[in-house]
């Protein structure tokens, strides 16, 4: 059975359904931290490439900052009519190489960093830009140690054009290299965009600075040309001033930012603006300007250093964030890292939990139950000590178990209870069967003895009244010859006295043996009526036999019935209820049978009773004509004497003997006809006797047997 369990099995069981599930929501949950994990290695990776690109930035705005005040203080310096002073010669080199060192340093990180499209190129660009500043500053360096009147013209017209395209080359090459990740922080490039909108304002406050210079040094009043060039300048400025300050509108700038600004409008927008002011008023009325290039270029400085630290503020604000970005992406990376291999922990604890605490007990149990269920009540009971519900599983199958031992135990109880209950109903069927054998053939035994004794005494009668016939014959005979020797009557006396005194025997004779036959038919006729009072009782026995049989036949069906809803445990006792009833059903066609038996035995017995009548009518008769006879001999034994002188009276008295003789012959031959018939009915009787005795014993025989 457990075989067949097993292959009939669904593919999806519940272990594997489990299993399968698990699996699922395990890879899942894998796929998904995978993704998770995976984009916040990006995100780590991007806020890394960030902070360095950041840096890059950094370096790239000093140097151009640096750059810009080389430009200014070379431009003024070149627009002097005298040789550059060393301070000054000093600080354009202290400008000159932080510059190009934060260059250099920024053009090694780019090449080393992560490629951008058209990378090469902008290096190019840009590197072709500083060597040929780099070439034009050993031009300048010759031209600021000698007099205006000594310096090349070309030299000094290409040195604002050439420092600008240098500076605008780097910061063209900043803003490629910036890295640009898929999925940007908002913040960071908001910040990158402040960043650069404060470095439009220095690049062109920086140009303005440069040229004011010159045309202090050179005491040059400001043209039209000049203006409006200027004016370009601040309106690039206000522009990306605008724009700042859209940013800080926006609520996005951290305090130190907002601190910056401030200081941003106090210095820049305020005191330098009240200084350029004047300037631009002193230099559009001709070349007097209020101060001299040096402090016109230091002023200038100053200020444009205040929006130089708004873009390193800036830079810090974006380097804070990336480098945020970046701890939150690896908090991030341990926290989903922790998280998957809780969830390979949880998975193969619930892997372990599965096969290990569910699937396994349960396929134990079910194997428990199939072979309980194969009636091996022996087994034990997997998971008993268990405190779950694979426990109380584990305790409804041995529940199962005590109960099918139960059963079995109630089964052999009543298998044994059935067993005693079959032989005492055996039992009980063998007593009546034996109390009815006892009963029933007392009276068969009654009425085949007095079937016997019946036939016996009809017999008898038939011989005596054969012998009668005989005698009246004998008698006939005398009478005639009597008759017809009237005349030798006197000397037949003595013979016929003899005759008369014979005859008389003879009649004595037969009036005993009429009375014997008397006698016998009231015997017989007592038997008769004993053996219908045996076939009455019979019929009670029978109707009893029938009663006991109906009632063992609804017994039998109650039991069928029973049997039914006893559902296969009861098979057994219904084929049992189906036996007994089919017996009882037997039994019933058997008394049935019997009771037709007993039918026809009692009709025998009637008529018998009514023959017997017959014959004791017949033999009362015979007494009568035997006493008729004994009294006529009687007269003529008297008469005798008188035989002579009564010869007439003789004749007379021999024909009514010879009347009388013929009918002791007619009643002989009746009575012999009757006796005849009562051999017969005696016969039949008997024959009607054993065949009921037969069929009693084949009745018992099969109740025993039952």
């Amino acid at each position: 059975m457990a075989e067949t369990s097993d292959k009939s099995r669904s593919v999806f069981t519940v272990g594997r359904t489990l299993v399968g599930v698990v699996t699922v929501l395990t890879a899942c949950v894998v796929a998904f931290a995978s993704i998770e994990i995976a984009g916040t290695v990006q995100r780590t990776q991007d806020a890394a490439k960030i902070v360095d690109s950041t840096d890059v930035s950094d370096l790239l705005i000093t140097s151009a900052g640096n750059w810009a005040v080389e430009r200014g203080i070379t431009n003024a310096a070149l627009s002097a009519p005298d040789p550059a002073a060393d301070d000054r010669i000093a600080r354009i080199m202290n400008r000159r190489q932080a510059a190009d060192d934060a260059f250099r340093n920024a053009l090694d990180k780019i090449r080393s960093g992560p490629a951008f499209r058209g990378r090469e190129q902008v290096i190019q660009r840009a590197s072709r830009a500083f060597d040929e500043a780099v070439q034009l500053r050993e031009r300048v360096d010759t031209a600021l140690s000698r007099s205006k009147s000594e310096r090349e013209s070309e030299v000094m017209s290409a040195w604002v054009p050439s420092m600008t395209k240098l500076i605008m080359q780097s910061q063209e090459l900043r803003l490629r290299a910036d890295y640009q990740p898929r999925f940007v922080d908002a913040q960071i490039n908001a910040l990158r965009g402040f960043r650069h909108d404060i470095w439009v304002m220095s690049e062109y406050a920086g140009r303005e600075r440069a040229i004011i210079g010159g045309l202090i040094d050179s005491k040059t009043a400001l043209t039209a040309d000049s203006i409006e060039r200027l004016a370009r300048f601040r309106g690039h400025l206000v522009e990306a001033w605008t724009r700042a300050q859209i940013f800080v509108a926006s609520g996005r700038a951290s305090e130190a930012i907002v601190g910056e600004i401030k200081d941003v409008e106090a210095n820049f927008f305020g005191k330098y603006e009240d200084v350029r002011n004047a300037v631009y008023s002193s230099g559009t009325k001709g070349a007097s300007y209020p101060m001299s290039s040096g402090e016109w270029i230091a002023t200038a400085t100053a200020a444009i250093d205040k929006l130089l630290e708004l873009a390193e503020a800036a830079s810090r604000e974006t380097h804070f964030a990336a480098e945020t970005e970046k701890s939150d992406s690896i908090v991030s990376l341990i926290g989903h890292g922790i998280a998957l291999l809780l969830v390979l922990l949880v998975a193969g604890f619930s892997f372990w939990v599965i096969v290990g605490r569910v699937v396994r007990p349960i396929g134990a149990m079910s194997n428990s139950m199939l072979q309980l269920a194969d009636g091996k009540l022996d087994i034990e009971v997997p998971s008993l000590d268990r405190r779950d519900e694979i426990g109380e599983m584990a305790s409804s199958v041995e529940t199962f178990k005590q109960n099918a031992i139960e059963t079995e135990r109630m089964r052999k109880e009543r298998r044994e209870e059935e067993a005693k209950a079959a032989e005492r109903e055996l039992k009980s069927r063998r007593e009546l069967a034996d109390a009815f054998e006892t009963s029933i053939g007392g009276v068969i035994d009654a009425l085949t003895s007095a079937a016997t004794e019946l036939n016996a005494t009809a017999e008898s009668m038939s011989a005596i009244a054969a012998e009668t016939n005989e005698q009246s014959s004998s008698v006939a005979s005398a009478s005639e010859q009597a008759s017809a020797n009237v005349q030798t009557v006197a000397a037949a006396a003595e013979e016929l006295s003899k005759s008369i005194s014979e005859i008389a025997e003879q009649v004595e004779r037969s009036t005993r043996s009429a009375k014997a036959a008397v006698d016998g038919v009231r015997g017989a006729e007592s038997r008769t009526e004993t053996l219908s009072d045996a076939a009455e009782e019979i019929g009670v026995v029978l109707d009893m036999i029938k009663e006991i049989a109906d009632q063992t036949n609804l017994l039998a069906l109650n039991a069928t019935i029973e049997a039914a809803r006893a559902g296969e445990s009861g098979k057994g006792f219904a084929v049992v209820a189906q036996e007994v009833k089919s017996l009882a059903s037997q039994t019933g066609a058997a008394t049935g049978k019997i009771a037709d038996l007993v039918g026809r035995i009692r009709s025998e017995t009637a008529e018998t009773r009514d023959a017997i009548g017959k014959v004791r009518e017949l033999v009362a008769e015979i007494d009568g004509v035997a006493n008729s006879i004994a009294a006529a001999i009687e007269e003529q034994n008297a008469s005798t004497g008188e035989i002579s002188r009564n010869v007439a009276e003789a004749s007379t008295g021999a024909a009514e003997v010879s009347r009388s003789i013929v009918s002791v012959k007619s009643a002989a031959g009746e009575a012999g006809s009757a006796a005849t018939q009562v051999v017969t009915a005696s016969n039949d009787l008997s024959e009607q006797a054993g065949n009921l005795k037969r069929q009693v014993s084949g009745f018992l025989d099969r109740v025993r047997a039952a």
